[in-house]
């Protein structure tokens, strides 16, 4: 059952933080394999392992790109409130070491209570908790009361406690950053056909043979030529595979491809630069020979 604080964010914000859990679980999952991940549970999103959350994220996408997180912000408050409740009803302890983290596209002024959370040389719980008891003292701020009171409610003691394991992520990257940032890497997608392919040449469709003609145009030895059809075969089954299973997002792999292209070209230009104008046959093998040599090793 889920707690009365549960996002009910827009749609914009849901996908901000799917996307992000993804972005998120890509790098810790390399030095963490067993790490477990959940969205909406314990928070928007938390990481566990056997069953013991280690980290509880909050996340804000502000379509405004110059939104600030002042001492006053909603969404930090909003965020004390509901940590600050689920300690109040114990269904978070401060004993368990548990890093709390506010991940927010705003930026934190500097000098605010927020900028005084993040990980730096500056941090200072100290500062953040008197800014923060003076703003939840003093204002008028009626709908910001309701989290005003919970963090009040909690006591020196665990306010200090509780800041101790907050960590503000400001100036966070956008819903569509954020997918950007989740490129393709040799080791955030499955590799399932490592073996060389013995696959003979006219057991590909006429129309996959275009490439092995382009190959002798350059004078390429037979084994070579091997290598290549053995490469298209398996890079052709593991996208195919990826599809299936469904490892990327959408039009992922198209953009990919299109990055591969244009890669492609301008190593081409270069090349159709350095042979200059009307250069003889020899000269066109040999650079041709040269640029695929160069592809080959790039990309293996």
């Amino acid at each position: 059952m889920q707690d009365k604080f549960s996002a009910r964010a827009s749609a914009l914000g849901y996908y901000y933080q799917v996307r992000y859990a993804l972005f998120v679980l890509l790098f810790k999952g390399q030095d963490e394999p067993n790490l477990e991940m959940s969205i909406e549970n314990l928070d928007d999103i938390s990481f566990e392992k056997e069953g013991t959350p280690l980290e509880l994220l909050q996340t804000k996408h502000k379509i405004n790109s110059i939104a600030s997180l002042s001492n006053s912000s909603s969404d930090l408050w909003k965020t004390l409130r509901i940590w600050s409740t689920a300690i109040l009803e114990g269904r978070l302890n401060l004993n368990n070491n548990i890093i709390y983290t506010l991940v927010t596209t705003a930026k934190a002024p500097d000098g605010s209570a927020a900028s005084k959370l993040r990980k730096d040389a500056n941090r200072s719980v100290d500062n953040a908790l008197r800014i923060l008891l003076d703003v939840a003292l003093a204002s008028s701020d009626k709908s910001n009361k309701p989290a005003y009171d919970s963090f009040i409610r909690l006591g020196e003691k665990f306010q200090r406690k509780l800041l101790s394991c907050v960590y503000i992520i400001d100036s966070s990257p956008n819903i569509l950053d954020v997918q950007e940032n989740i490129q393709f890497r040799n080791d955030n997608l499955p590799i399932d056909f490592l073996d060389p392919v013995d696959l003979l040449e006219d057991e590909l469709d006429i129309n996959e043979r275009v490439f092995i003609l382009q190959l002798r145009l350059i004078m390429l030895q037979q084994p070579r030529i091997q290598k290549a059809i053995s490469d298209y075969y398996r890079a052709y089954q593991q996208r195919s595979k990826w599809i299936r299973e469904e490892l990327t997002l959408v039009g992922e792999l198209e953009r990919y491809e299109k990055r591969l292209i244009d890669e492609w070209e301008r190593f081409f230009l270069i090349m159709k630069e350095d042979i200059g104008n009307n250069p003889d046959e020899e000269k066109m093998i040999n650079e041709g020979r040269a640029l695929f040599n160069i592809i080959e090793t790039k990309f293996i």
